[in-house]
């Protein structure tokens, strides 16, 4: 309903409208096309905004300087949901380990996407076409969440780029594949 949107729009994340009880899922599901048909004019007519609203969107995934707790497990990023979050270890022995495990800094989601990036571009400029290959996946997930984010920070979207950070930069220390090139 066009009277909840000021409760329930949020220009970062689709959840709070998306699980309004007063969202009509019936409606949307049989109206996709009309809606897509909406979103992309207003798209072309206001190419600008759309612009400035895609930058927004997916800010989290391509700005170094940008992050959130959202994702991560710590008080912050599940305190919405209601569920209790006990420390056993402080129930136990009296001491709050929970402060150790706590991130003090939130990683940028986009940090281990540029490394991604900056692999490819060196490889690719090497001429070591071979090696992209492992590299593909953790880039088809950026590109995809580059067109639908879900999400402008959720660094769960990009975990898998992030475990795979260890590989990039193996690529680009492999000389094997220099040597095979030049035989």
């Amino acid at each position: 309903p066009l009277d909840s949107w000021k409760e329930t729009y949020d220009p970062l994340v689709v959840d709070y409208m998306k699980f309004d009880p007063s969202f009509d899922r019936e409606w949307f599901s049989d109206n996709v096309g009309q809606f897509m048909k909406t979103y992309i004019g207003m798209c072309l007519k206001n190419p600008g905004k759309a612009v400035k609203g895609w930058l927004l969107a997916t800010m989290g995934f391509w700005d170094l300087s940008k992050s959130s707790p959202s994702a991560y497990i710590c008080p912050e990023s599940i305190a919405w949901t209601g569920i209790f979050q006990g420390d056993y270890l402080a129930y136990y022995t009296g001491i709050d380990f929970r402060k150790l495990s706590e991130p003090r800094h939130y990683l940028s989601g986009a940090l281990c996407t540029w490394i991604a990036l900056f692999a490819l571009f060196f490889l690719l400029g090497q001429k070591r076409y071979s090696d992209v290959l492992p590299l593909t996946p953790a880039i088809a997930i950026w590109l995809t969440l580059m067109v639908a984010a879900p999400s402008a920070f959720t660094f769960r979207y990009v975990f898998g780029v992030f475990i795979s950070t260890p590989v990039f930069i193996l690529c680009i220390l492999d000389k094997g594949s220099e040597k095979k090139n030049e035989d």
